[in-house]
């Protein structure tokens, strides 16, 4: 229990460190690539660490995807760039979302 807290609230730190760089580079403030990278090398020791613990590897990898995706919609949203979603934009999201669900309710 206490690796999975490690690693999803981690994931959840460094995706929201990410989107949120992302979302000031987007805006015009350049300086924030270096967070970009920062929290880019955040994610990537992040996953080194759950794939040498996992257990079940697909299920764990399939729950980052679905935690990276709301978190980083949910951030994009927060500062604005929801109100630039279209329809077909909102459904990819939905569909993906959904999907990674399924395929981690099934295993």
């Amino acid at each position: 229990m206490t690796f999975f807290l490690i690693w999803i609230i981690g994931l959840i730190l460094a995706t929201l460190g990410s989107a949120y760089c992302s979302a000031k580079v987007n805006q015009g403030a350049g300086h924030y690539w270096f967070g970009v990278i920062v929290m880019g090398f955040a994610m990537t020791f992040l996953w080194l660490f759950l794939s040498r613990h996992s257990v079940n590897m697909i299920r764990d990898s399939l729950l980052w995807d679905v935690i990276y995706v709301v978190v980083f919609t949910l951030v994009l949203i927060y500062f604005g760039y929801g109100s630039k979603y279209e329809v077909k934009h909102w459904i990819g999201v939905g569909m993906t979302t959904g999907v990674f669900l399924y395929w981690i309710l099934i295993k």
